[in-house]
C-alpha cells in the first residue's frame, strides 16, 4: 500500500514536470471581441475567468481543460502568421510558461485508426481499437451516389464512440462539449482523404479537404529540378478507386471516413481527372491528363469553371512573340492584336478561311456598282439614239438593275460588324 502511495507522488512529481501537457478544447474563440453578451456569460459560466480575459485573448486562443483542473484560456503558441486548425472535443499540446501563460500548440495526433485531418477525438492513452470490418467499395466511395452502410457495427473514423468517457476530466463528455461551445457552428464533418506526403515533402493540409504541397517530381520523376507547388481541393471525389476513401454515417448523420482497415493504398494522392480543382507550378513537366503533357516549366488551372477578374484591365502575351497579346480592358474594349508577322485563328490552326476587311469589300462593292451604272446608262443612251430600241431596253430591265442596286447598297450596310474591328 505505501509502495502504490509512493507511486503516485513521484508520478504526480514527474507530471508537474511534463513539458507538455494534454488539454482537451471545449471551445476555440475565432474573435473574442465579436462574442455576445450572451455567449461571454456562457463562457464564463462553464470556467473560472472573467468576460474582460476572454475580451483580450488574441483571435484562435482556445479554452481548455487540462485533466480535472479547473478550465483555461490557452493563447495560440504560433504569431498571427500561422493559424492551425483545432475543434471543440480535439485534443491539443499546450504548456506554461513561467510567467503562468499558457499555450496551445497544435491539435494531439492519433493512432491510425482515427486519426483524421476532418475531425479527431483523441484517447488520453492514444491507443484505440481499430475497426474490424470494411464497407464494400462498391457502394463506400467518397464520390458516390450511395452511402447507406446500414448495418456497419464499426464507429467510423475520428469519432471513437467506443472510447469510454474517462479519458474526459470528470463530469465532462464529448456531447456536452460540443453543444455547449461557440465554435461548433463553424465544425463541418465530412469524408477528408489522408494526404500522402513524402519525406521530402512539406504539405499542409486543411480539415476540410484542401492542401497545399511543395514537393518534387509532380510526374512521378526523382530527378533534379522537379520541384512544384500543388493547391487542389476536393480529392477523392472521382467515386473510384483511384484516390477515394470509404464512407459512412456516423451517429450524427455526418457522412465520415469508415474504417482505415483495407486502406485504399492510394487514397488522397493527386487524380488530375477528377480532384475538383487544382493550381499546379511545375519546375519541369506536367503529367498526362492535366492539360497536355509538357517538358517544360508550367503552371496550370484546372476546375469546372475559372473566373479571372481584374479591376482595370487583364494583358495576355508570350516573351518573344513581338507584341502578340490579347487585352481585354475595363471600359469593354477586347485587343486581339497578333505580330506583324503572325495571324489570329478563330477556329484553330485549320482555319484557312480569310475574313473580309470592310474597306477592302468596300472598293469591290463600288466597282460593282461603277459597272452597274455604266450599264444602265448605256442602255439608256441606246434607247435615246436608236428607234426601235426601247424593246431592248424596257423599264423593267432598268428597274431591276436599279433593285439589285439598292440590294448591294443595303447589304453593304448590314455587313459591316459593329463589335469586331481590324486593319
Amino acid at each position: 500500500m505505501a509502495d502504490r502511495a509512493i507511486e503516485e507522488i513521484v508520478y504526480e512529481i514527474m507530471r508537474d514536470m511534463t513539458l507538455f501537457r494534454s488539454v482537451v478544447v471545449t471551445d476555440y474563440l475565432e474573435n473574442p471581441q465579436s462574442l455576445t453578451s450572451e455567449q461571454l456569460q456562457i463562457l464564463e459560466g462553464t470556467s473560472t475567468f472573467p468576460a474582460s480575459m476572454i475580451k483580450k485573448s488574441p483571435r484562435g486562443t482556445v479554452i481548455g481543460q487540462e485533466d480535472n483542473n479547473p478550465r483555461r484560456l490557452y493563447y495560440p503558441f504560433f504569431s498571427s502568421h500561422i493559424s492551425l486548425p483545432v475543434k471543440p472535443s480535439e485534443k491539443v499540446w499546450a504548456f506554461e510558461t513561467k510567467e503562468g501563460i499558457s499555450y496551445w500548440l497544435s491539435r494531439k495526433v492519433s493512432d491510425f485508426g482515427y486519426e483524421d485531418a476532418c475531425f479527431t477525438r483523441t484517447s488520453n492513452s492514444n491507443v484505440a481499437q481499430i475497426p474490424t470490418s470494411s464497407p464494400s467499395p462498391s457502394t463506400a466511395f467518397l464520390g458516390s451516389q450511395s452511402t447507406d452502410l446500414t448495418g456497419r457495427q464499426t464507429q467510423s473514423m475520428g469519432l471513437p464512440d467506443d472510447l469510454t468517457q474517462n479519458n474526459l476530466p470528470a463530469g465532462l463528455t464529448y456531447n456536452q462539449i460540443e453543444s455547449q461551445a461557440v465554435a461548433s457552428k463553424d465544425v463541418v464533418l465530412e469524408p477528408v482523404p489522408v494526404v500522402p506526403s513524402l519525406c521530402n515533402e512539406l504539405t499542409l493540409q486543411g480539415s476540410n479537404n484542401a492542401v497545399v504541397t511543395l514537393g518534387t517530381g509532380f510526374d512521378g520523376s526523382r530527378d533534379a529540378n522537379h520541384g512544384f507547388v500543388d493547391i487542389s481541393t476536393g480529392r477523392g471525389r472521382g467515386g473510384t478507386d483511384l484516390n477515394s476513401v470509404f464512407v459512412t454515417t456516423d451517429s450524427r448523420t455526418n457522412r465520415e471516413i469508415a474504417s482505415r482497415e483495407n486502406l485504399n493504398p492510394r487514397e488522397g494522392s493527386v487524380d488530375v481527372s477528377t480532384d475538383a480543382s487544382r493550381i499546379l507550378v511545375t519546375t519541369q513537366s506536367l503529367p498526362s491528363g492535366t492539360v497536355a503533357s509538357s517538358q517544360s516549366p508550367s503552371i496550370v488551372q484546372k476546375s469546372d469553371k475559372i473566373r479571372i477578374i481584374a479591376r482595370q484591365d487583364v494583358a495576355i502575351t508570350v516573351e518573344g512573340s513581338s507584341g502578340a497579346s490579347v487585352v481585354v480592358n475595363s471600359n469593354g474594349d477586347i485587343y486581339l492584336t497578333p505580330s506583324a508577322s503572325g495571324k489570329v485563328y478563330l477556329s484553330g490552326p485549320e482555319s484557312d478561311q480569310a475574313y473580309l476587311r470592310y474597306d477592302d469589300l468596300r472598293e469591290v462593292v463600288n466597282g460593282i456598282e461603277g459597272i452597274l451604272n455604266s450599264l444602265i446608262a448605256s442602255i439608256n443612251l441606246i434607247t435615246q439614239a436608236t428607234p426601235g430600241a426601247t424593246a431592248i431596253a424596257t423599264p423593267d430591265i432598268a428597274g431591276a438593275i436599279v433593285d439589285d442596286f439598292t440590294k448591294i447598297e443595303n447589304a453593304m450596310i448590314s455587313i459591316k460588324s459593329e463589335k469586331i474591328l481590324g486593319s
